[in-house]
This record gives structure tokens, sequence and C-alpha cells, in this order.
């Protein structure tokens, strides 16, 4: 939990500094803003894995992530669809329950209650998956472009 926290404060100064670049980027007409999502992907694994600060960690993310920036993309878009129909189906599949008994999702009833906490639980599974997928996509760059191994990797946690 202490490694945890020591990272918690640039980790928010980067998530502040990423948020405010991105809705820069996405009142640009929204393609600025998905370019610099891709560019930025890497930027809270830089910061725990390499001790970068906030800035620092934003462009090593562009650097790491240069010539590989489509892949990243379409792994975006894959899991943006896969959270769409995951929610989707949790709303169906309450929502059809709920329906049959003449409840609504938006009750404050038991599937109002049951919505709710799917809709946490699926939320957090979304969230694992992309922390991991981050991490994995981090790990893979560092791998190919610098021949960086697990070992050296896993030094993070010592």
């Amino acid at each position: 939990l202490g490694d945890g926290l020591r990272y918690f404060f640039p980790l928010l100064v980067v998530a502040i500094l990423v948020g405010l670049g991105l809705f820069l980027g996405f009142i640009l007409l929204i393609i600025p803003g998905v370019i610099l999502a891709v560019r930025w992907s890497l930027t809270a694994p830089i910061v725990v894995v390499e001790q970068a600060g906030p800035t620092q960690s934003m462009g090593r993310s562009a650097e790491l992530s240069a010539g590989h920036r489509w892949a990243i993309f379409g792994l975006m878009v894959l899991y943006i669809v896969v959270a769409y129909v995951a929610q989707i189906l949790l709303g169906a599949t309450l929502g059809a329950f709920g329906g049959a008994t003449g409840q609504s999702l938006t009750s404050i009833g038991g599937f109002g209650i049951a919505f709710g906490v799917g809709s946490a639980v699926l939320a957090s599974l979304l969230a694992v998956v992309q922390s991991v997928g981050a991490a994995s996509i981090y790990f893979e760059l560092r791998r190919v472009k610098e021949g960086v191994g697990v070992t050296e990797l896993a030094k993070v946690f010592e």
C-alpha cells in the first residue's frame, strides 16, 4: 500500500495534465484529442516503472508509442467497443428482468440497486482491463524497441 501511495500524487498530476491536454485536443475537432490520447496512453506506466516526472513521462510516452500508434489506436477502439457492448448487455439483461416484474432500472427498488451494483462491478472490471492493457502495451514496446526484459521491469516491485 505504501508503494502504491508513493505514486499517488505524481499520477494525479499526470491525470490532470493529460486530462487538460485531451480536453483541449477534443475541442479542436476531436482528431487532435485522439492523437494526443494515443501519444500519451503510456504515461501512467512510465510514471510508475521509470519514476519519471509528469511532463517527462508524457514526452517519453510520445517517444515510446512512435511507430506503433495505429496499433495502439486499434486496441483503444476495441476496448471502447467491448466496454459499450458490455454496458448494453448489462442494461438489456437487467432491463429484461425488471420489465418482466414491472420495475424500472432507475427506480430505487431491487433492480435499480442491481443495476447500480452491476454497473460498479463492470466499471471496476473495465478499469482493470484498461490498466493491464496499458501496462502490457508499455512492456511490449519496451521489449520491442529497447530489448528490456521482464526481470528489468519487475525491479519496480522490489
